[in-house]
C-alpha cells in the first residue's frame, strides 16, 4: 500500500489522525472489557476454590482421618494461596480501568481534532498546524507509560479490519481453564474419599 504523505494537506492529515486514534481507542475499549472479564472470572473461580479449600481443611480436621487426604488438603490450600497471590499481581481490574481512562483521553484528542477541522477556515494554515502539533504533543505525552493493547484487542476493536483474527492461546486463559479443571478433579477426589 503506497502512502503519499507529500501531497497531504493539513485537513487530510488531521482526518487520517482522527481515524488512527479512533482505531487505537476501539482497541483500548476491547482491552478494558477483556481484562475486566478476566477479573470477574477469577473472582468467581476464587470463591469456588476457597470454598473447596475450607471444605478440605475442615474435612481433614474432623471427618476424614487419613494422612494422604490431610496432605492433599494442605497442598491444595497452599496452592490456592499462591495462586491468589499470582493473580493479584496481574492487576486485571486496575489495568482495565487504566485502559478505560486512556480511551477517554483518546476520545478527548479526537474531539479536539474534530473541533480543529470544523474551525479550519477560522485560522490560517500556520495556526492550524500549530494547534495540530499542540494536540498531538499532548496525545503523545498521554501515550507514554501506557500498557499496549494486544493484537487481539486491535483486530476485534476494528470491524473495518479485513484481517481474520486467529484464536490465540494466551497464558491468562490457559491458567483460568486449568484451574477449573483442577477444581473439578479435586471435587471428584473429595467425593471419592467420602465414599471410602
Amino acid at each position: 500500500m503506497n502512502k503519499d504523505y507529500i501531497n497531504l494537506n493539513i485537513k487530510e492529515e488531521i482526518n487520517k489522525k482522527i481515524y488512527s486514534i479512533d482505531k487505537v481507542r476501539n482497541a483500548r475499549i476491547k482491552a478494558s472489557k477483556r481484562l475486566e472479564n478476566y477479573a470477574k472470572q477469577w473472582n468467581f473461580l476464587f470463591f469456588l476454590l476457597n470454598v473447596l479449600a475450607v471444605i478440605f481443611v475442615l474435612s481433614a480436621l474432623v471427618l476424614i482421618s487419613n494422612n494422604a487426604f490431610s496432605f492433599i488438603a494442605s497442598c491444595y490450600s497452599l496452592y490456592v494461596i499462591l495462586l491468589q497471590y499470582y493473580i493479584s499481581i496481574q492487576n486485571y481490574k486496575e489495568r482495565a480501568l487504566r485502559f478505560h481512562y486512556h480511551q477517554l483521553q483518546l476520545e478527548d484528542a479526537i474531539i479536539q481534532l474534530k473541533i480543529l477541522i470544523f474551525n479550519y477556515y477560522d485560522y490560517s494554515d500556520n495556526k492550524v498546524i500549530e494547534k495540530y502539533k499542540e494536540i498531538m504533543n499532548q496525545h503523545h505525552l498521554k501515550l507514554a507509560n501506557i500498557e499496549n493493547h494486544s493484537d487481539k484487542d486491535f483486530l476485534l476493536g476494528n470491524e473495518k479490519n479485513n484481517k481474520q483474527y486467529k484464536k490465540e492461546v494466551n497464558i491468562d486463559n490457559f491458567i483460568l481453564l486449568m484451574n477449573y479443571f483442577v477444581l473439578l478433579c479435586l471435587i471428584m477426589y473429595y467425593i471419592f474419599f467420602l465414599k471410602f
